[in-house]
């Protein structure tokens, strides 16, 4: 799946943004440290219904 699902989040005037780009690493390095677990929410929407799937097929548990 990689980072390329945020590109869809971004507008063209934000997507060279300073902040916009330092919120994305804080994500990456969030999830890389996540050694013991990560909570993920998903809004319950249909716009993510894929990316809820996507992490169930990959084994992630429901809570």
């Amino acid at each position: 799946m990689g980072w390329t699902c945020l590109e869809k989040f971004k507008s063209d005037e934000s997507v060279d943004s300073e902040a916009n780009i330092y919120r994305i690493n804080i994500y990456r390095v969030l999830l890389t440290r996540g050694r013991d677990g990560f909570i993920a929410f998903v809004p319950p929407t249909e716009e993510f219904q894929s990316v809820y799937d996507a992490l169930v097929n990959a084994g992630v548990e429901v809570l």
